[in-house]
């Protein structure tokens, strides 16, 4: 009732409750996660995700809820390292995204490329789609196709390494598959505004 209600802290007290009473239920450590996790609490939600890893490593909500925290904290090797294992274990296109995000901002950037390219390459991934916000202020996320998603980030890596001519290929890419994605629009004006500032323009 109290997780209906929005009541976090009143559901975290009944479970802290339902826990001192039947202490052996797991179950009821993940639903603790789960409301710290809701509350925004992270790093509440990733030392008892951790906890709870290390009794079921194949908990796979527990593990990526605990990526989703790590990342909101900034932990971006402790996150990878989830969603590696994730990926690995599951196969999840979703979780190779997310690998390839982080490596990105990790400038791991062979390895993020190696990613892409294998969700790219996967028929699965025009069929999948991504949730997607063009900026912090955008209040409605796009969904887009995987594909379109992993072109998008080729162009950004691209662009990072002054390949402008390879990053707009792949922006192009992305826009054909999904035009209206506003992502890749604004990479591609920004791309535009970094080549003609190169250039004195």
């Amino acid at each position: 009732m109290a997780l209906r209600l929005n009541d976090f802290n009143i559901a975290t007290m009944a479970v802290y409750e339902m826990l001192s009473l039947h202490p052996e239920r797991n179950d009821l450590k993940d639903t603790l996660a789960m409301i710290y996790y809701a509350q925004k609490a992270y790093p509440k939600a990733i030392q008892l995700g951790e906890q709870i890893l290390r009794e079921t490593p194949k908990n796979r909500s527990i593990r990526e809820l605990t990526a989703m925290a790590q990342d909101n904290q900034d932990m971006i090797e402790s996150s990878l390292r989830n969603y590696q294992y994730l990926y690995e274990n599951f196969g999840e296109l979703y979780y190779l995204y997310k690998c390839a995000t982080l490596e990105f901002f990790l400038k791991r950037f062979d390895e993020c490329e190696a990613n892409l390219n294998i969700i790219i390459q996967s028929p699965k991934a025009l069929q999948e789609t991504i949730s997607i916000s063009a900026n912090q202020k955008d209040q409605q996320p796009q969904q887009v196709p995987m594909t379109a998603a992993a072109y998008n980030i080729k162009g950004i890596v691209n662009m990072e390494q002054e390949k402008f001519t390879e990053a707009k290929t792949y922006l192009h890419k992305a826009l054909e598959i999904s035009p209206d994605f506003k992502m890749a629009l604004n990479n591609l004006e920004a791309l535009k505004k970094r080549e003609n500032s190169l250039k004195g323009e």
